[in-house]
């Protein structure tokens, strides 16, 4: 009696292992685009939460990007570094024009501490001061960046959970 055989052999197993590669691949990217986007919005919130918004520029800056071989969360603010990691002391000063900027618009015709409200004459004095005490005493690091790494990973492996 002839034995009748249908044979799984390498090409078969082959052709599965790639075809669940493809898969997988799409998941874990896809898995980890989802996770720097749970990173750019926890990012947001800590922005705020730390008080760090004023025209919002560095708030906006949060973003996520695929890549090739998955995502990176970043900020493309142009100040994120000096945020991020703080500034030595007695490192350069940063530049004058954002600082007097701030100071015109958060200063400028508001009182504080029972002191009559700062004159647009005085901006350019303050924000010298402002500076020059940067310079000095340098300013503490946010890690605003570093502080999403928990939030990253646990919604990466929540999404890739299912592979």
């Amino acid at each position: 009696m002839a034995e009748l055989v249908i044979r799984l052999g390498q090409d078969s197993v082959k052709a599965a292992l790639q075809t669940l590669v493809e898969r997988s691949r799409a998941v874990l990217l896809a898995g980890a685009l989802e996770a720097a986007h749970a990173g750019v919005a926890g990012a947001i919130a800590d922005t705020d939460e730390a008080g760090l918004v004023d025209l919002g520029t560095f708030k906006r800056g949060w973003q996520a990007r695929p890549t090739p071989d998955g995502a990176e969360l970043y900020n493309d603010a142009p100040h994120a570094a000096a945020i991020e990691y703080g500034r030595r002391p007695g490192a350069a000063g940063p530049p004058l024009a954002p600082i007097l900027g701030w100071v015109r618009r958060q200063l400028v015709g508001r009182s504080s501490g029972g002191r009559p409200p700062l004159v647009e004459a005085d901006a350019l004095r303050v924000a010298h001061i402002i500076r020059r005490r940067i310079h000095l005493r340098g300013s503490p690091p946010r890690f605003l960046l570093r502080k999403q790494k928990p939030l990253v990973e646990r919604v990466f492996r929540d999404a890739i959970a299912s592979l």
